[in-house]
């Protein structure tokens, strides 16, 4: 009975992701009730089966948030109730909860002090809640299995509506390069990139997940149709965090010589039709019209905020920060985020809330990792660093991504835990 009702939920979903699909079209509105009908569709089943909540919510949540019309409300406040009654009921509870909250609890206390309480923060709760209910190996899986549902499916929404993303680009010596579309294509760039990045430790056994034929083929899929579309939406800090890994994955891995040289020789033939075809014309443009040494724009955005705040703050605030709304007036280019949480955490956070940022969210997995899967780990956290670089995912509320630390983070306690 058990395992028909896995299949039941299985099935269930998937029509409910087919539903959503269809409803995700470019310029279209989808009425308030209808996206409170879905969300009360979606987490319904979870109900019956509390441990799906981690699986489903970053399913659902991942999509809708990148895609070209919302079909699930997305504001924090639907989502903290209905996770915290849900996790209330749930009667796995650990002490990662209150572990999470203390380390978190710095940047909390400067933001009440600051006055400028995020929404990066505040999606940090539903964050703790959901995590705390990742306890084992199938829960860790699922997650996976998330994450290529993600990147496939936006994938896919992406190509069969590429022309309503890419709607004009051009150059000139007066005229500044476009890419129009539904979201950030920095972020959706980033967004598309976990579940590639998860696929090649798969392929590559850098981490440990179920092996079956099918999952191969599936995760093989990923990595090809999300590097497809990471050339056609040209992030190039997407790319980097993409390809980078990859490379050091391949090249570390335990896999034979002759099927690492299989995999480099189908990624440059893959790269040559690409090429051929005309699928890194934007990625080129841009390459072309924004130099190395500005690094697109980024290291000139740091700096005018770097500078001034060095500068201009007294002892306190070089220790406790100025806050996240000061941080963004800050500078030249006042009314512009950072684009990097390293640059935030320092300037809002202080030297504190640096040193706390880089322990917990880069060093703090490595460390706690075994020793045999700790280069493996280091490598995969390799893309967390890119995009805390250039995209800010923490402090402006990717949850995505920031699900993705969490998604690490537990592997490495549930597997170094493990006796096997």
């Amino acid at each position: 009975m058990h395992l028909n009702q896995n299949k039941l939920l299985i099935g269930y979903y998937i029509i409910l992701l087919a539903l959503i699909f269809v409803l995700m079209r470019p310029n279209s509105s989808v009425s308030l009730v209808t996206r409170l009908g879905l969300l009360g569709l979606i987490f319904i089943p979870v109900v019956l089966r509390l441990e799906l909540l981690p699986f489903v919510f970053l399913s659902y949540y991942g999509i809708s948030a990148a895609s070209f019309t919302p079909v699930l409300p997305t504001m924090p406040s639907y989502y903290i109730i209905i996770i915290t009654v849900l996790y209330l009921i749930y009667d796995k509870k650990s002490y990662f909860l209150a572990k999470a909250i203390g380390f978190l609890l710095y940047f909390f206390v400067c933001s009440l002090f600051h006055f400028d309480l995020n929404e990066g923060l505040s999606w940090g709760l539903i964050v703790i809640l959901i995590s705390d209910m990742i306890k084992n190996k199938k829960d860790i899986q699922r997650l996976f299995y998330s994450y290529l549902i993600i990147s496939i499916f936006l994938s896919l929404l992406f190509l069969i509506h590429k022309d309503s993303f890419i709607t004009d680009y051009r150059i000139s010596s007066t005229e500044e390069m476009e890419r129009m579309g539904w979201i950030n294509p920095n972020a959706f760039g980033a967004f598309i990139t976990i579940g590639a990045i998860l696929s090649v430790a798969h392929l590559t056994k850098m981490l440990k997940f179920e092996e079956s034929k099918i999952l191969n083929i599936i995760c093989t899929f990923t990595i090809i149709i999300t590097f497809l579309v990471l050339s056609l939406n040209a992030s190039r800090g997407a790319l980097l965090a993409f390809i980078i890994p990859s490379a050091l994955m391949l090249l570390f891995s335990n896999v034979k010589l002759w099927t690492k040289i299989l995999f480099i020789l189908i990624a440059a033939g893959i790269f040559i039709v690409l090429l051929n075809n005309g699928i890194f014309e934007l990625l080129i443009i841009r390459m072309q019209e924004e130099s190395a040494e500005t690094g697109g724009g980024r290291t000139t955005i740091w700096i005018n905020k770097l500078v001034p705040f060095i500068n201009d703050s007294n002892i306190f605030e070089l220790i406790m920060g100025i806050g996240e709304t000061a941080t963004n007036k800050l500078g030249s280019n006042g009314g512009v985020s950072t684009h990097n949480d390293l640059v935030t955490a320092f300037i809002a956070y202080g030297f504190i809330g640096l040193i706390l940022f880089i322990y917990l969210f880069i060093i703090y997995p490595i460390t706690k990792s075994s020793p045999k899967i700790r280069l493996s780990i280091a490598i995969i956290m390799l893309y967390l660093l890119i995009e805390y670089c250039v995209l800010e995912p923490v402090f402006r509320g990717y949850i995505i991504v920031t699900m993705f630390y969490t998604f690490m983070l537990k592997y490495v306690l549930i597997v170094s835990n493990a006796k096997s």
